[in-house]
């Protein structure tokens, strides 16, 4: 007959590997440190023979009942999506600290349980099962002060603008506008943020239904949501229609899939929308941004836009990637923030005005619009030079003096174009700055 031997602490399996390949058991605690909607965490250790050995973990179990694997699968599938994101973030993000990484947690069942484990009383909760599936991730809170950076529905108590404030915006970007990532909390580091599971939401409530919020709590998230220069060329979502109030919940888990050759990370292909390019969206886009004759001016949807309609008679286009505009077909084949504007007009361009339709402009682009100018100026000279001044410019300028300009000058009177200070505006990424911008 052989002598048990109680065990004080819980004990795992051996876990799936994880990015190096190794495996995992972990030892945790019998009391939670920690409660979420979901969840309950459990402080522990890592056993086994790879380089994590000994390194302090949690373990989250599920509230609600005997955690599954298909329960894991799609914890992991979230972290997978979020990670995949954030490496296409950084590629444009240079400021170390604003890079964002997500943890990949790791899955398991239970494997033994403590010898107190039922002597402890569970007022609202139940006790663990043996073999039922339970996640093991980094303990973030033995690295540095564990913080909620961006709540579940979109709140947030920093009032500045931070990188996490335009990766939310990127995510719904980057998905063709079918989802959104939110609840961002972890660390932060020199190195960036380390966040842990976050929130999605979708239009059609897909990523389940306790914490997808749906089409209602994404829009929620967007009225909470401040754009910053790297994220306000970006399109938000439209208003719901009275049939798109309920949410559409499809049957199981859902399967997302994009082409992507040039990234890196092999494993986490099948994960991803392809953004849209939805025709109307390019359209209402040029609406928005003052680039058609068919805009109305009484539409309370573009109140806010006023800021970007410029008095000049250039035509400025925001280029999104993937879209053919009909003034040339310029396309922006990368991704990213670096929206530049390539179509100028006839007429004349001020470092207002493009200040506030780009986010960085290469010296090439610079080059073109002080060519332009130059046109202009050659144009505008030789006209003043055959031309005679009417007879009230010429009343104007003997009672007022020579200060006075005609008519004709003062509508086309512009701001000297000042390169260097339009570069030092455009480029605040370059050096890691963030300022808040109004969306188009």
């Amino acid at each position: 007959m052989s002598l048990r031997i109680p065990h004080f602490q819980n004990e795992t399996n051996a876990s799936c590997p994880d990015l190096l390949g190794q495996g995992y058991r972990a030892s945790f605690h019998t009391h939670s440190a920690a409660k979420g909607l979901r969840k309950k965490i459990y402080h522990g250790h890592l056993q086994g023979s790879g380089p994590r050995k000994g390194e302090h973990a949690v373990v989250k179990v599920f509230r609600d009942g005997p955690g599954t694997e298909a329960m894991c699968d799609a914890e992991i599938d979230k972290h997978r999506l979020a990670l995949k994101l954030a490496r296409r973030f950084n590629k444009m993000v240079t400021d170390p600290r604003a890079k964002i990484s997500f943890t990949l947690p790791l899955k398991s069942t239970v494997e033994s349980l403590a010898f107190g484990q039922f002597l402890t009383r569970h007022r609202h909760g139940r006790h663990l099962d043996k073999r039922e599936w339970v996640l093991i991730e980094e303990n973030l809170i033995r690295q540095s002060e564990y913080q909620v950076f961006i709540g579940k529905a979109g709140e947030t108590l920093d009032k500045s603008p931070t990188a996490l404030d335009a990766f939310l915006h990127f995510t719904y970007h980057e998905s063709g506008r079918k989802f959104v990532l939110c609840g961002f909390q972890g660390i932060q580091t020199e190195k960036g943020y380390i966040l842990t599971t976050p929130c999605i939401h979708s239009e059609d409530s897909s990523f389940g239904p306790i914490t997808d919020g749906g089409p209602k709590t994404l829009r929620k998230v967007f009225d909470q949501h401040v754009c910053n220069n790297l994220c306000y060329c970006y399109d938000r979502p439209h208003p719901l229609s009275e049939a798109d109030q309920k949410p559409k919940q499809e049957n199981g888990r859902r399967k997302i899939t994009i082409n992507d050759d040039d990234d890196e990370d092999e494993a986490d292909e099948g994960l991803f929308i392809a953004p849209s390019s939805d025709p109307k969206s390019v359209d209402d886009l040029r609406q928005r941004s003052g680039s058609t004759s068919s805009h109305d001016g009484d539409d309370d949807d573009h109140n806010d836009d006023d800021v970007f309609r410029t008095n000049s008679a250039t035509e400025l286009r925001v280029m999104l990637e993937r879209a053919d505009l009909s003034n040339g077909g310029h396309g922006n084949a990368g991704f990213g923030f670096h929206h530049k504007v390539f179509s100028l007009g006839k007429g004349e361009e001020t470092s207002d005005d493009l200040a506030y339709c780009c986010t960085d402009l290469s010296k090439s682009v610079i080059e073109e619009i002080e060519e332009e100018q130059r046109r202009a100026e050659e144009k505008r000279a030789e006209h003043d030079s055959s031309g005679k001044l009417s007879d009230h410019d010429f009343f104007r300028r003997i009672h007022l003096g020579d200060q006075i300009k005609s008519e004709g000058e003062m509508s086309r009177q512009t701001k000297a174009f000042d390169s260097d200070g339009l570069l030092h505006r455009c480029n605040v990424q370059a050096v890691g700055g963030i300022e808040k911008r109004p969306s188009i």
